[in-house]
């Protein structure tokens, strides 16, 4: 067993090592027979780079591409791979815009994938065997399972992406079979959720008034619209008093990286790998100056300290504060006779963004607060508000001439 460490503590693989001066190694036996060593300043990708040594991809970046070369040494054995065996080498090697795919993309990627195909026919079928109708078969099977539409439309995306990377990243195949595949399976996605006027208003005051520990999360949620892992990565550090703006530059993942025995939260990019700072309103900015104040350095997670929410002495995991979220939700329901059915926190985030659309914030504004790469994300809210108004309008008007 490789019991090798770096200077950060980090397990060492079979075949990696560290030099005195810092500098990552890695040696290997090429396709030739020969020995060879490849070095970077990081091992991993979220490594920084020593100050003045030339930017470079990390060692395990590297080593992903040799494994690639060295899993398709040849066309003839690489034809034989498996679709699992594909999808592996994908997460491994798939570059978006010359980015690796995100942390958080992988892990979500990898557990759909385990849970729902790596088991299957579909999963162990070489990939120069796969025809369209495997893929609309696979669709098929996860609607008669009672999946929803819009878990078979993240397996048409996902799919879709790894059958486009044999064709053109490893040539094992000539066409794509998922080309229309998803136009043969009946349903719709799910509309965004979102709470109406009223009940995005009798819950705020209910947490407010009942669940005052819980009420600074919530409060921040409604108000900056950041997802579950940017709230819980945030830290006192984040916060500017002066300017009153809060910085989302990081969230906080739960997952097994390949060189540790368990699962466990990791400081990661947010999504889209985007930095942004969102003013605070005053009550907010107060709430979080209080929390900041009392705020320690006991919790460290990949060398971030200073949480702001915390559980039990601990930094909070995805999973506990959605379970937060619920209860309250649960307690509010059994004082209300108007129920919230279905709450997630992220119809809290989409809430946010409609009574912020309901106001006239500016479109632009509203895609930066709320993260989206695409502005084509922030004009269904956009437009749901427009469709909203044109109906009160309306309706102001008949009262008005009646």
């Amino acid at each position: 067993m490789n019991n090798r460490k770096d200077n950060k503590g980090r397990n060492l693989r079979n075949g990696e090592s560290q030099r005195a001066d810092g500098k990552y190694m890695f040696r290997y036996t090429d396709l030739t027979g020969k020995r060879q060593t490849i070095y970077s300043w990081k091992l991993t990708e979220f490594d920084r780079m020593p100050k003045g040594k030339k930017e470079d991809i990390s060692l395990r970046e590297k080593e992903d591409e040799i494994s690639l070369i060295l899993k398709s040494n040849n066309s003839v054995q690489a034809k034989k791979l498996t679709l699992n065996e594909v999808f592996d080498i994908y997460l491994e090697r798939k570059h978006h815009k010359g980015r690796p795919l995100a942390t958080t993309t992988k892990v979500n990627y990898s557990g759909e994938w385990n849970k729902n195909l790596k088991n299957t026919i579909l999963g162990h079928k070489k990939i120069s065997d796969i025809c369209r109708s495997d893929i609309i078969a696979f669709y098929q099977s996860l609607i008669d399972s009672g999946l929803s539409y819009g878990t078979t439309l993240f397996f048409h995306k996902v799919l879709s992406s790894v059958f486009n990377f044999a064709m053109d990243d490893m040539e094992l195949i000539d066409k794509n079979p998922c080309r229309r595949a998803i136009n043969n399976i009946e349903g719709r996605s799910r509309e965004t959720e979102i709470l109406s006027k009223a009940k995005d208003r009798a819950l705020l005051e209910y947490v407010r008034d009942n669940c005052k520990d819980f009420y600074p999360v919530y409060l921040l949620m409604r108000e900056t619209m950041v997802r579950v892992g940017e709230c819980i990565a945030i830290t006192k550090s984040d916060i500017d008093f002066e300017s009153r703006t809060l910085t989302i530059n990081k969230q906080l993942i739960l997952y097994k990286a390949e060189d540790e025995h368990k699962a466990r939260l990791h400081i990661s990019e947010t999504k889209g790998r985007n930095t942004r700072r969102i003013p605070l309103k005053e009550e907010l900015l107060q709430i979080l100056k209080e929390l900041s104040e009392k705020t320690t350095d006991d919790v460290c997670i990949d060398g971030v300290t200073g949480f702001i929410f915390t559980k039990y002495g601990n930094a909070y995991a995805p999973y506990d504060l959605r379970c937060d979220f619920n209860e309250v939700v649960l307690k509010y329901n059994v004082f209300t006779d108007d129920k919230i059915e279905h709450f997630t926190p992220k119809m809290l985030r989409h809430t946010g963004c409609t009574m912020y659309a309901r106001e006239g914030m500016d479109i632009s504004v509203l895609q930066y607060i709320m993260g989206h790469k695409s502005v084509h994300t922030t004009m269904k809210f956009y437009n749901h508000v427009t469709e909203e108004r044109v109906i009160d309008t309306f309706k102001e008007h008949i009262e008005a001439s009646s």
